[in-house]
């Protein structure tokens, strides 16, 4: 079984949400990152143009896909990039981690049929849209953690909240 190695599609006539203002960033470990926002919510990690949500947040049982990967309960969910801004934003840096919990356990992600990486570019004018996965315990799903990393000049952007069981 081979993993998708595609350039993440633009999703085109995609309506991008209103951005909300997530608050002064603190710094961790030498990186700005903001605070967290809703799970529903846009945000706008820079004045550069670029805006980052999630949607489509569903439940799977997922067996692993590269030798060595967990597998079992999972989420699925769609990250989504628009660029409002005058230069193509490189993806190739970007990071996505979901972590969960109190102690916020760091969750596995997992590369299969189900997930298409964000790569490549985002053109001016353009959305991406990629589908991760991360193996999530069911009983785990009411405090989850997701951070995007866009890159080493980008703040992090952290969303927070409740996911499917």
């Amino acid at each position: 079984m081979s993993s998708p190695v595609a350039t993440a599609p633009e999703t085109p006539d995609v309506a991008v949400p209103e951005a909300v203002e997530p608050g002064e960033p603190v710094e961790v470990d030498g990186r700005e990152v903001l605070p967290p926002v809703d799970l529903a919510d846009a945000v706008a990690p820079s004045s550069d143009g670029v805006t980052i949500w999630l949607e489509d947040f569903t439940a799977l049982e997922q067996a692993g896909g590269r030798p060595g990967e967990v597998g079992g309960p999972a989420i699925q969910f769609d990250v989504l990039v628009h660029n409002d801004g005058e230069e193509p934003i490189d993806l190739a840096t970007l990071v996505v981690t979901v972590a969960y919990g109190a102690d916020r356990t760091p969750a596995e992600d997992v590369i299969g049929e189900e997930s298409l990486p964000l790569v490549g570019t985002v053109e001016p004018g353009t959305t991406v849209r990629g589908t991760m996965v991360f193996v999530v315990p069911p009983e785990e799903r009411s405090n989850v953690l997701v951070s995007v990393d866009l890159s080493a000049d980008a703040r992090v952007t952290v969303f927070e909240g409740d996911v499917p069981q």
